[in-house]
């Protein structure tokens, strides 16, 4: 007798016809199999996104190229770039250096299922400058590809400027960008903040800002007013800007000399120096920079010297975004 946990069907198989060897009855069971329950199915996990929707990516390699893209909130194609290089030529052999290939995009720049976009466009009143510095009225077509996965992307890009007497070109110029925020392109270390920083010196005196962009690694402006006094008791003044001044760790600076033009048959040899650093105090709730400013001047008529100025040093110091 079976089981009560198991139905069966018994079969009786026997041999059949006259003479034939007799064999014994086999019962046959065919059993039925309790029901099978699979785990259900589970969908595999969406792909990485390959650009983050809404986000903006920036890059820079040293001082030469800067890069940034910015991904339409959708995250199905791109709202803006930027992109700054000096390492161009143009026709007559001077340097094709472009600090401010910018743009909105409104439409095209699809980033497609592998991650891939391209765009060009033309600005049909560009300007650029001569090896002797004389400005040149043309038209700049400006054109990119770029590879988005995840928080980095590569591109190339192109930028070409054509005048009836003048044609620059980039030549193609390679690029990495990462997402703000992210170990490429942090918005903040430990000394440094991006923003803007205002100061002066003790008393009030040479008020200086400046504006600080960390995943460019760049000092993007900074502006100060000075005054400065002569051997002869007259004053000398001036109010600088200096661009793009990339940071050294917390450091940046800039130097040079000029030649400049004075009334009355004057001219001077000047010589300057800006240097700075960032840092951050522990417990502090802001960050701080300390500036440097010293400027002279020599000042002749007919080749013969007749005066000699110069700024006083202050030490300068600013404090900058909240942390």
């Amino acid at each position: 007798m079976l089981s009560a946990a198991i139905a069966a069907v018994v079969l009786l198989a026997c041999a059949d016809g006259a003479g034939a060897s007799t064999l014994p009855c086999v019962p046959l069971l065919i059993l039925k199999c309790p029901p099978t329950h699979l785990p259900p199915k589970v969908p595999p996990p969406p792909p990485p996104a390959l650009a983050v929707a809404g986000a903006q990516y920036d890059g820079h390699d040293g001082t030469r190229t800067y890069a940034e893209l910015d991904v339409a909130s959708t995250g199905t194609r791109l709202a803006g770039f930027s992109f700054g290089f000096r390492r161009g030529r143009c026709s007559d052999g001077g340097r094709y250096d472009n600090g401010g290939g910018a743009g909105e995009i409104a439409s095209g720049a699809t980033i497609d299922a592998s991650g891939h976009a391209s765009y060009s466009r033309l600005f049909r009143r560009a300007f650029s400058f001569t090896r002797t510095g004389r400005r040149v009225t043309g038209r700049e077509t400006i054109s990119f590809v770029v590879t988005f996965a995840g928080d980095r992307a590569t591109g190339t890009l192109h930028d070409a400027f054509s005048a009836r007497r003048l044609k620059c070109s980039s030549g193609p110029v390679g690029f990495v960008v990462y997402r703000d925020g992210t170990a490429g392109a942090p918005l903040r270390t430990p000394a440094i903040d991006t923003g803007s920083y205002r100061g002066a010196a003790r008393g009030g005196s040479t008020p200086f800002s400046a504006l600080v962009f960390l995943p460019w690694q760049v000092v993007s402006t900074f502006k100060l007013s000075w005054r400065g006094s002569c051997r002869t008791g007259a004053a000398v003044r001036g109010t600088p800007t200096f661009s793009m001044l990339p940071l050294r760790g917390e450091r940046f600076g800039s130097s040079g000399s000029a030649t400049q033009r004075f009334a009355h048959g004057l001219y001077g040899r000047s010589h300057y120096r800006l240097s700075g650093s960032f840092y951050h105090l522990a417990g502090d709730s802001f960050y701080r920079v300390r500036a440097s400013w010293r400027y002279s001047v020599r000042i002749y008529r007919a080749g013969s010297l007749v005066d000699t100025c110069s700024s006083s040093p202050p030490a300068l110091a600013g404090v900058g975004p909240a942390y």
